[in-house]
């Protein structure tokens, strides 16, 4: 049993007051229905709050620095003013001193955006300040790209920003206030909600640097009781909102689990609490705090959510359990006790449960594959996990959306693991074309590629990759070509060669013995696609790669080994088989540039085309091919 430490288990009284929650509403919740008798309240709380802080760190900082002197009197006859050597030990909270206005820093650059738009400017409020008045437009008359460039350009001016804020908190309530409706106000895929958490996210960084301590405070006090309503309703906001919580709380798992204890109390709704806690995992794992502490309670939490009726929290739950097996592997050590709990999920019909569970046993096989030290039970282990990837590449109603990202996950562990080749292959022949494509070619876009495959607002993005950049190239080719050996299979089909051909090495590079024993087995395939409409352009670049490939040895080889196939394709292209056959130009145009090549594969086209001018004259007088050698 996982124990919750700081009593974030029972949710107990911490003993500190927490703000009564700012509720955000939609439309409506603007800067001018906060009230400014609240405001005020709210400021000099929020004031009062900072001061406690203060005082608090001053007697650290004076106790820390009494320490410090006794260590160095005898080695130094005077000390610093600041009590060391460096400064200060820890950041003041607030600095006393002049805090320009942050709306008199904003206010030009909201003027100069906003002057561009006649329409804009005549509808602003001129008893407001501009900055006001543009925010109780911005969601019905600014254009979204006016808005856009409204908070990129103070995004610009944050460390300005930051730097009153750090000066004068009060500073920061005020901003806060004016620009957090904006996030309940836009969708989640609007670039205003974008670049409003950008905003919010540049100012945290700036303000964690400049003073980490209050920073996290403020986000305590101001910014989670007015977040906590929006990650209730909002599924599709959670992700980002929680990365711009945590780009105010310090890195360090006490203040990491400190704001997760207020978090849980302000939202009060256990399974929003651990959704969210999916979100904090991958950002524990980037920061690298996920000791033991922060392990147990995101361990918890995930077997609470393993035994949810709701299938979004079980989604989440197993979320939670495939980032901290991707961590380290004594972290998925810890995971592979709760195999029992997890296995049984292979039966629930939500497609991203079903997906998160590929993807948590192959991390998870991974893990045990490449361990130094192997455990008795490991076979056992093995096993289950093999069972789970089986039983779901092995039923017809999978969704095809599972198997995606199944084939992405497992890919790296097909040499580890030999026996998923035959189902994996067959599932990956199965995709849809547009989706099993996907897999076999290079982006653009440099990896990962995450993609979210169903809309919607609370589905997750997944890593989609290229697998023939992770996969055991010749032991694929093999299980291909031993597949269609198998199953008597007549001739290929698009997909088939199109594995093949994601298969196949760069040319640059050797091929040895194996491709051309795969060759040997693949090439009646190979050739009769050569005239198949369909395929002849595929089945070009396989012949070209195998007939010029290096060394020269194993061309020559493979040259040799195309001379009866080539024939016998000859006379089933320009017999009277009935089949539909490439276009004769195509199938000529690829052999002139074979011919070209000259040497061994000029010869063999020669004695090739001899041969079926000698043996099938009939069907020789039907073709072209004495043209190819005038």
């Amino acid at each position: 049993m996982y124990r919750l430490p700081y009593g974030v288990e029972h949710g107990q009284n911490t003993g500190s007051k927490q703000p009564a929650p700012v509720h955000l509403r939609s439309g409506a919740a603007r800067l001018s229905s906060f009230p400014a008798p609240t405001s005020q309240v709210k400021a000099r709380s929020l004031t009062k709050n900072v001061a406690q802080l203060r005082v608090q760190q001053q007697q650290q900082v004076h106790q820390a620095n009494l320490q410090k002197s006794r260590a160095t009197t005898s080695m130094s006859g005077r000390r610093s003013s600041a009590g060391t050597e460096g400064g200060p030990s820890t950041p003041s909270l607030g600095y006393v001193g002049a805090a320009k206005p942050a709306v008199d820093l904003m206010r030009p650059i909201v003027s100069n955006v906003l002057q561009e738009n006649e329409q804009v400017m005549k509808s602003l409020d001129p008893r407001k300040d501009v900055v006001v008045s543009f925010m109780e437009l911005c969601r019905s008359l600014v254009p979204d790209d006016m808005c856009v460039r409204v908070f990129d350009g103070l995004s610009s001016q944050a460390n300005q920003l930051a730097d009153t804020m750090s000066k004068s908190p009060a500073e920061f309530w005020r901003v806060w206030t004016l620009f957090c409706p904006a996030l309940v106000e836009f969708s989640e895929s609007s670039p205003v909600f974008e670049s409003v958490v950008y905003l919010f996210k540049r100012i945290g960084v700036l303000m964690g640097e400049a003073d980490p301590v209050l920073t996290q405070q403020l986000m305590t006090d101001v910014g989670l009781p007015s977040l906590a309503p929006l990650l209730i309703d909002s599924a599709g906001k959670r992700e980002p909102l929680c990365e711009l919580v945590y780009t105010y709380t310090q890195p360090a798992v006490l203040s990491r689990l400190g704001v997760l204890r207020v978090l849980k109390e302000a939202i009060d709704k256990l399974p929003v609490y651990i959704a969210c806690l999916s979100y904090f995992a991958p950002l524990e794992l980037q920061a690298e705090l996920l000791d033991e502490h922060l392990l147990d309670h995101y361990m918890y939490y995930a077997l609470v959510a393993l035994q949810s009726p709701q299938p979004k929290i079980r989604v989440a739950g197993l979320s939670i359990l495939v980032t901290v097996t991707s961590s380290s592997e004594e972290h998925s050590m810890n995971v592979l006790p709760l195999l029992p709990s997890f296995a049984e999920l292979v039966h629930d019909r939500w497609w991203e449960v079903q997906a998160q569970l590929l993807l948590l046993a192959s991390q998870l096989l991974h893990h045990v594959a490449t361990r130094e030290n192997a455990q008795p039970q490991d076979e056992e282990t093995v096993e289950a996990l093999l069972l789970i990837i089986n039983r779901l590449f092995g039923v017809p109603s999978t969704s095809k959306i599972v198997l995606q990202v199944g084939l992405c996950a497992l890919v790296r562990n097909l040499r580890l693991y030999p026996s998923l080749l035959p189902a994996y292959l067959a599932v990956l022949l199965r995709q849809p074309a547009g989706l099993r494509q996907r897999l076999l070619t290079k982006a653009d876009v440099p990896p990962p590629r995450r993609l979210a495959y169903v809309m919607g607002t609370s589905s997750r993005l997944y890593d989609e990759c290229c697998i023939s950049e992770h996969w055991p190239a010749v032991e694929v080719a093999r299980t291909l070509a031993g597949q269609g050996e198998a199953s008597q299979l007549a001739h290929f089909e698009p997909e088939h060669l199109e594995v093949l051909m994601g298969c196949l090495p760069e040319p640059d590079a050797d091929l040895d013995e194996d491709w051309l024993a795969v060759f040997e087995k693949v090439k009646a395939y190979v050739f009769v696609a050569l005239v198949d409409p369909a395929l002849h352009h595929g089945a070009t670049d396989v012949v070209r790669r195998f007939w010029l490939c290096r060394p020269q040895g194993a061309a020559l080889r493979a040259i040799e080994a195309s001379k009866k196939t080539l024939l016998q394709t000859l006379r089933i292209n320009y017999g009277d088989t009935g089949h539909t056959r490439v276009h004769e130009s195509d199938l000529l145009d690829f052999l002139r540039e074979m011919r070209d090549a000259g040497g061994a594969i000029a010869e063999m086209l020669q004695a090739v085309v001899d041969q079926f001018r000698e043996s099938h004259n009939v069907e020789f007088q039907r073709s072209s091919l004495e043209n190819l050698f005038e």
